[in-house]
């Protein structure tokens, strides 16, 4: 991976297990990110450099009912990044969104 490519993931983790939907790498020094649900699914999409790229569709959400999960699950919507390379990884949020 060069310098300047960043992977963007769209990871959900049950019962401690990590799963990777889809992943797509990006050059662009800033990202938009979408999250769009219909229904029991959800799509993921980075919007860099003008351009809309589908990370990952038909997400399953139903997990995240109360009565699969077992009660309250206290859903959350954050961002997070890492690096595998020495120097700390960081993420600048300008703003957050939430449309019906």
């Amino acid at each position: 991976m060069k310098d300047s490519e960043k992977v963007i993931q769209l990871i959900t983790t049950i019962d401690g297990v990590d799963e990777v939907h889809g992943e797509t790498k990006v050059t662009a020094s800033e990202l938009e990110l979408k999250f769009v649900g219909e229904g029991q699914k959800l799509k993921g999409i980075v919007v860099a450099d003008n351009k809309e790229i589908v990370v990952a569709e038909d997400v399953a959400t139903h997990y995240l009912s109360t009565e699969l999960a077992g009660g309250f699950v206290g859903c959350t919507v954050g961002i997070y990044t890492s690096s595998d390379v020495e120097e700390p990884g960081y993420v600048d949020a300008n703003w957050i969104k939430l449309t019906k």
